[in-house]
Parts: structure tokens; sequence; C-alpha cells
């Protein structure tokens, strides 16, 4: 499309480690000063081998992981949410990581801009569909936006469960 926007198509590298992965976005923060937007899609918890079709919310292991590390984002604490396998829950909510590495890029992009999360929803048991802004002053970086657009579009019903 004719977008005003520079967009540049990158993809999780499952080569990387988490510390490469932020290392990786603090090289793109150049970026967001030439008006790119660095957006990110995945979830904070992503467990496809424990999901529960009829459950609307998260399970009680899927909460307490998103949440922490949401509030990890919050507060900066930018080491726990590298080294996210320290945490209890970890194996049950990031059984593989190419779902959770977005946040990484993002956050490094980032730098210290605030955190706004204005979306913090488990559903089926094991999914966590934060959408969290970063860096409104100069540049943007959004994570889950594009998730949330595909649900309304899909005209599933599961967007519902979204808190905007």
């Amino acid at each position: 499309p004719n977008a005003p926007i520079p967009v540049v198509q990158l993809s999780v590298n499952s080569t990387f480690t988490p510390d490469q992965c932020f290392e990786l976005g603090q090289k793109l923060a150049p970026l967001r000063e030439k008006g790119y937007l660095i957006w990110a899609s995945g979830n904070i918890v992503h467990n496809l081998r424990r999901v529960e079709w009829n459950k609307r919310g998260g399970s009680e292991a899927a909460k307490h992981f998103n949440q922490d590390i949401v509030d990890n984002v919050i507060a900066g604490n930018i080491d726990n949410i590298i080294h996210y396998e320290n945490h209890e829950h970890a194996a049950y909510a990031v059984p593989t990581p190419e779902h959770y590495l977005p946040l990484l890029y993002c956050l490094g992009a980032a730098g210290t801009d605030k955190a706004t999360p204005f979306n913090n929803t488990c559903t089926f048991g094991i999914h966590g569909y934060d959408r969290i802004r970063l860096g409104v002053k100069k540049g943007l970086v959004v994570i889950r936006q594009a998730l949330f657009e595909l649900l309304v579009a899909s005209g599933s019903g599961l967007a519902d469960s979204f808190k905007i």
C-alpha cells in the first residue's frame, strides 16, 4: 500500500538467545527516530499442547506468568523478562519461545520508554493476548495489535475476549 510509514518485515531468529533478541531490538531502536514503526506479534503465554478450547479465561499458571511478565515490563525489569525461563510457570507458559521472543525485540527497541498495557487477557487456558504500547513520543512499538485485528476480521467472536 501507499502508507507513509516505512515497513520492513523481520522474522524471529530461532537460533538467537533471549539476550540476543533484546540486543537486536536495541540495534533497531535508531529506526524509530527515522519514522519506522516497530511492531511485533506473538503471545506472552502460548502453549497449544495444553489448549482448553471451551475456556474463556486463562489457567492459574497462565494468568500468573502473564501478569508477572506484564508487571516486569511496566516496572522495566528487563532481566526478569529476558530470563523468563526462571519463572516457576515458564515451562507451562512458554514451552517453545517463538511466540514470546517478539516481546524482547520490541523492549530492546523501546529503550527506557514507558510501557502502557491496554489489554491483559488470557483465553483457552493458555493464550495471553496482551497489547503493550511503548514509545509513544518518538516512534511507536505495539505488541499484539495484529492478532486483535485478525480476530475482528475473522468474525469468529474471539475478539470479544479482548479488553480494549
